[in-house]
């Protein structure tokens, strides 16, 4: 884990530009390159106060970065996301941004939510705003030149506010935020990257 002041992952600088909270300098170093060319690496950003600021995973792919880029970009594409059943994306309008209605099937907690799209050109990024976990988000970044593509997934779910088995779990172990929220997040990266078209 690091302080949300600064991180580090694989070889490229890629600067989530989606969401304030996410830091500005997640910087992918040399150092971790042959780690992520061989699957995933990944980071747990915390608050100052211990708490959870987000969690983001990088992963390798051999899909080509601009076809991964507008795959990921697809609502449809959250499929992939264990326990996401029903993905409904409603048009924007001339006075509202792109939004998904996604219903769950995971027992015991609630994801169901309503999503809006990041304004341009952060198409990747997206926040919950209905449902149990509102104020959730998540965002996807590709770099464009990486050999293997590589990208990256970062998310704050708000897990304590999707139901008491996981408030309860926290407030037992509050470290089970951060890891339950990066388990969360491999599982999707892995499983969107690797899942083939939506």
């Amino acid at each position: 884990m690091v302080p949300s002041t600064g991180s580090a992952l694989p070889s490229k600088r890629i600067r989530p530009t989606g969401l304030s909270k996410v830091p500005a300098n997640v910087d992918f170093a040399p150092a971790f390159a042959p780690l992520a060319a061989r699957g995933a690496v990944a980071v747990v950003n915390v608050a100052p106060t211990g708490r959870l600021a987000s969690a983001a995973v990088a992963v390798a792919t051999s899909e080509p970065a601009t076809a991964l880029a507008a795959r990921l970009a697809d609502p449809r594409s959250w499929r992939a996301f264990p326990g996401w059943r029903h993905i409904q994306p409603m048009p924007p309008s001339a006075t509202s941004p792109a939004t998904v209605i996604v219903e769950d099937a995971i027992p015991f907690v609630d994801f169901d939510a309503t999503w809006r799209a990041e304004p341009a050109p952060r198409a990747r990024w997206w926040t919950a705003v209905e449902g149990a976990a509102r104020g959730a988000w998540f965002g996807w970044e590709v770099a464009p030149s990486a050999r293997p593509t590589e990208a990256v997934l970062a998310m704050s779910p708000r897990l304590t506010a999707t139901g008491s088995i996981p408030r309860r779990f926290v407030e037992a172990e509050p470290l089970l935020e951060h890891g339950l929220t990066l388990a969360l997040a491999f599982v999707d990266a892995v499983s969107s990257t690797h899942g083939g078209e939506p």
